[in-house]
């Protein structure tokens, strides 16, 4: 009874490490471009915090002014090779692609009392409708796979 107990003893002691490293965490923490893994939490800089829908719209329309005034600097050299820019077949064009997907203020818009509100997914929305007010108005969303400005084509715009 005394070997059995002994050797049960014995067990738990040489095992108990085992078990101890299988339970301890590990980080994957990113600084300076070089990933490391190490057993405490990640450093961080500060809290982060997540950007509201009128934040990213307001950044979205900064860009977007950047990039008219960008084109307005290299004026008819861009225009000169506007033209020899090739899409894949049946993509939209550039401009057919802006047009469906920049916000602009409308007149429907406002009477139909719909607002950004973060959605960005098929599966969210409840109408055609609904998912065409927010193709067209509302940044980052997520549907219209094949670029064609018809949102949500297998669930609700067929």
């Amino acid at each position: 009874m005394y070997k059995f107990l002994a050797f049960i003893t014995l067990l738990v002691v040489l095992l108990t490490p085992l078990a101890l490293d299988a339970a301890t965490p590990v980080f994957k923490c990113s600084q300076k471009g070089s990933v490391t893994y190490q057993s405490d939490p990640c450093p961080v800089d500060g809290p982060r915090t997540v950007p509201t829908v009128e934040q990213l719209n307001a950044e979205r329309l900064k860009m977007k002014q950047q990039q008219e005034t960008a084109s307005k600097l290299s004026g008819s050299v861009a225009s000169e090779h506007k033209g020899l820019v090739s899409a894949r077949p049946g993509a939209p064009s550039s401009s057919q692609t802006s047009q469906a997907k920049e916000p602009q203020p409308s007149a429907p818009a406002a009477q139909s009392n719909r607002r950004c509100d973060g959605r960005q997914y098929c599966s969210q929305m409840s109408s055609c409708e609904e998912a065409k007010f927010f193709l067209k108005h509302c940044p980052g969303v997520k549907m219209d796979g094949d670029g064609d400005g018809i949102p949500c084509e297998d669930q609700w715009c067929r």
